[in-house]
């Protein structure tokens, strides 16, 4: 049978079947997927430019720490900072007034700028219960990095919020974000010099003439760091230890070495603790990046037993070994045992 394009077909009053209808719909339906994969990926992609990834493990917001509704009766609640300013790790305390009594009371931050540009908000960094007056006092904690460890962008301002579990009532206290500090150690990680007696240390992106003090720290291994607040607590000063007072140059950098105290066992491990109590940063405790074992003063050296009982000294950092004569025993005689150096078994 003669072939016969569309066109003709048509033109005729046939229409295409069989083969030419299954390509038509295939294309059809290929055209939707693409459609659908296009819309798909736009609001990814604007999901993505407005949320950061919880993958990092970010405590994210609910929604009743940035829409929560205020009743007539309870426009009294409010709460103050122990800080007007802080920085990621700056120490804050919440404190409250006019809240109905015994109500549990959650607190987090919103309006939090990263650096990256990215705006997000920290539930859950507190919970506390407002006594019978309505009052209440947080316990100490940090304010966070942002996700991801991005650091909060300098110059902005976020929110302490308070709020009920329910989130009809909630309180805010505006937080000034400043330049987040950093301390270095001039030393490969996990590396200390045999011997040495002091730790460099470099400091950035302080404001000029702060006091930092810093000394030789460590973590005991029986403290048990459970939230952020834990570390800090766990982080002292190893025994006899004494700090160094650095202050930021007008470029806000410093460097200072830091002693490490004699008679600390070898295999202590040991950072750098900085502490500052001072505008911009308020209470502010963190350690360096750096750790590393302290290592003995001088090189173990091993000896070996001779064969008669006498030691033969190493004269490097390698083991000698004395050859020793093994004496044949006959079949059946009696082995006795002598311990070196005794003449007795």
């Amino acid at each position: 049978m003669e072939r016969r394009t569309a066109t003709q077909a048509r033109a005729h009053g046939w229409h295409p079947t069989g083969r030419a209808v299954w390509i038509l719909c295939a294309l059809a339906a290929l055209a939707t997927c693409c459609v659908l994969l296009a819309a798909t990926a736009a609001s990814a992609h604007a999901a993505a430019s407005t949320t950061p990834p919880r993958s990092c493990g970010a405590s994210m917001a609910t929604g009743r720490i940035g829409s929560a509704s205020v009743p007539l009766d309870a426009t009294g609640a409010q709460i103050s900072l122990n800080t007007a300013s802080a920085v990621a790790g700056t120490q804050i305390v919440v404190r409250g007034t006019g809240w109905p009594g015994g109500v549990s009371i959650m607190i987090g931050v919103k309006h939090f700028v990263q650096t990256d540009g990215v705006v997000t908000a920290f539930d859950g960094l507190a919970q506390t219960t407002a006594t019978s007056t309505g009052s209440f006092t947080s316990s100490v904690f940090l304010l966070p990095p942002g996700t991801c460890g991005i650091l909060p962008r300098a110059g902005t301002t976020a929110e302490i919020v308070a709020h009920t579990l329910t989130g009809n009532i909630q309180a805010g206290a505006a937080l000034s974000i400043a330049q987040t500090p950093a301390i270095a150690v001039g030393l490969p990680l996990l590396q200390l010099p045999r011997g040495a007696t002091s730790i460099p240390v470099s400091g950035s992106a302080w404001v000029p003439g702060t006091a930092v003090s810093l000394v030789a720290a460590s973590s005991p291994p029986d403290c048990h760091v459970v939230t952020p607040i834990d570390s800090v607590r766990c982080l002292t000063s190893l025994f006899g230890a004494q700090p160094v007072s650095a202050v930021a140059a007008a470029d806000g950098h410093f460097r200072s070495d830091v002693p490490i105290p004699p008679g600390v066992l070898p295999g202590t491990p040991v950072t750098i603790r900085a502490a500052v109590s001072a505008s911009p940063y308020g209470e502010l405790v963190f350690h360096s990046e750096w750790q590393a074992q302290l290592l003995p003063g001088v090189a173990p050296t091993l000896t070996e037993p001779t064969g008669h009982g006498e030691l033969l000294p190493s004269r490097s950092d390698e083991p000698r070994y004395a050859p020793t004569a093994v004496q044949p025993q006959r079949a059946g005689a009696r082995r006795d045992w002598v311990c070196p150096g005794t003449g007795r078994g």
